[in-house]
């Protein structure tokens, strides 16, 4: 009876340990997928910040050549 309480035990962990890490690795994708989108976003704004300094030199220097 002992050893068939066992086997039944470790074939419940077996079956519920699989589905944790499923549903953890689900909650950290879900956390990745925010975090790369929020550093995206950050990398767009930089970028355009970048362009539109880069055209404010770029008339200054015209102005400064005239």
């Amino acid at each position: 009876k002992h050893r068939e309480l066992l086997g039944q035990i470790e074939a419940t962990a077996q079956e519920r340990v699989p589905f944790n890490v499923q549903h953890y690795l689900d909650q950290f994708s879900q956390s990745l997928a925010a975090e790369v989108r929020t550093l995206l976003q950050e990398v767009g704004d930089l970028r355009e910040k970048k362009r539109a300094a880069q055209f404010e030199l770029g008339t200054l220097m015209c102005i400064r050549a005239k």
